[in-house]
């Protein structure tokens, strides 16, 4: 009888999450564009081979918002899993309502 490996289904193996918020917090505070290429093909090429990753933000920006969005929506491979949540106070999550209707989680704060 042969020694065969027995490797379990995806669904059966123990994903332990990798949060990923504060190399997007360093995107997003670099003025360097040059810089913030660099980092936006490290965060693609570093994770891509991670099952799951998470990413949790404070409101700053609308445009900080939609890129979360876009980063769930389009980013990783089929078998990733992307989970983000942004805290924000009510009148924020009104203003990027479309992003926490697309699945990123809205975590309230006070005003």
């Amino acid at each position: 009888m042969k020694n065969e490996r027995v490797t379990l289904p995806p669904s059966e193996v123990e994903t332990t999450p990798v949060d990923i918020s504060d190399r997007v917090r360093a995107l997003f505070g670099c003025k360097d564009t040059r810089e913030q290429i660099q980092l936006r093909r490290s965060l693609k090429g570093d994770f891509k081979d991670t099952p799951v990753l998470t990413l949790t933000l404070d409101y700053t920006t609308l445009g900080q918002a939609r890129w979360v969005k876009a980063w769930i929506e389009y980013g990783g491979n089929d078998e990733q899993k992307r989970k983000a949540a942004i805290r924000a106070t009510e009148s924020q999550m009104k203003e990027a309502a479309n992003v926490f209707a697309s699945g990123v989680e809205w975590i309230q704060v006070e005003e």
